[in-house]
């Protein structure tokens, strides 16, 4: 186990559930290049959310794509739980991985089969005039 020259070099989430330390200018670029890689990946489906929202549809969206993507993710938050252990930062990433991707999947569910089926429904329902 590595131990920090002084508490100011450490990164105290980091020491605290990793149990190690992150020491000179090349940890800290690689601590610094991750966190923005799993923030990028964690922000990357809003954009499309959002769009899917304003559109009022999904057209262009795979909903087979978004089922390989979500059992993947799945897989993922799965696999977080059963290892004792998972850095909480490695679920809380499989958990919003898994959410979003659920969002787009309900989405894709909602506007392109639930809201055309009860459109259709409506109309055969009003009385013609």
């Amino acid at each position: 186990m590595a131990h920090c020259a002084s508490v100011e070099r450490c990164i105290w989430l980091f020491e605290r559930y990793r149990n190690d330390s992150v020491r000179g200018v090349r940890d800290y670029v690689s601590l610094v290049f991750g966190l923005i890689s799993v923030f990028s990946w964690a922000v990357a489906e809003i954009p499309q959310i959002i769009t899917n929202f304003k559109n009022g549809s999904t057209e262009g969206v795979s909903l087979a794509f978004l089922m390989t993507w979500v059992a993947g993710d799945f897989f993922n938050l799965f696999g977080c739980l059963l290892e004792p252990a998972t850095l909480p930062t490695q679920f809380y990433t499989a958990l919003v991985y898994t959410i979003t991707t659920v969002v787009l999947v309900w989405q894709t569910l909602y506007y392109g089969h639930i809201r055309k089926w009860w459109k259709a429904k409506k109309a055969k329902s009003s009385p013609e005039v």
